[in-house]
């Protein structure tokens, strides 16, 4: 009996260190990743001093919110891990709607109040609410694409991370499907 409960746990502890390896890690952090890409591509680009400058800020936000998590990943207990991944979701999210309306509306104080009021309402993921005009680099598909699916993922992610019990809870509870 001794050595049956012996072998469960030394089964349970290499089953857990194989779901926390390095190579595991949340669908987003990818698409972070991509997103920085792209963000270096863009940089290379001519664009106004006011949106190399968002461009750079916003790389340097999510490469500083990626090696955040990495560094605590190296360390994490099992517990720790869904805390971890909101607390990166969180991180990237706030940024990328942070800088969103510089990197992608055109000027004008209306079409950016309208920018600003929109990520505001995506942030707290009630969808927009505006129409807006997109500057060049908002003309740019394939930009764009990067920022949503970002955006996406961060937030199916991190409300896929939740439990049932805490959805019951939420005060978001029914906008995002569970996968």
């Amino acid at each position: 009996m001794a050595w049956g409960v012996g072998l469960f746990f030394k089964d349970t502890k290499t089953s857990v260190k194989k779901t926390l390896s390095p190579s595991v890690k949340p669908d987003f952090y990818y698409t972070v990743e991509k997103l920085v890409n792209g963000l270096n591509s863009e940089k290379k680009e001519k664009h106004s001093a006011e949106i190399t400058e968002a461009l750079e800020q916003l790389e340097a936000k999510l490469n500083a919110a990626t090696e955040n998590f990495n560094r605590k990943y190296k360390e994490i207990r099992v517990f720790q891990y869904r805390g971890l991944v909101q607390e990166f979701a969180n991180d990237c999210h706030y940024a990328i709607c942070k800088y969103q309306t510089t990197l992608m509306a055109a000027p004008g104080i209306c079409n950016k109040l309208k920018s600003y009021i929109n990520s505001l309402f995506e942030y707290f993921a009630c969808g927009k609410i505006f129409d807006i005009e997109f500057n060049k680099l908002g003309k740019d598909e394939d930009f764009r694409n990067k920022i949503e699916n970002a955006k996406n993922d961060i937030l199916n992610d991190y409300y896929s991370t939740a439990s049932d019990e805490d959805d019951e809870c939420s005060c978001l509870s029914g906008i995002f499907p569970s996968s």
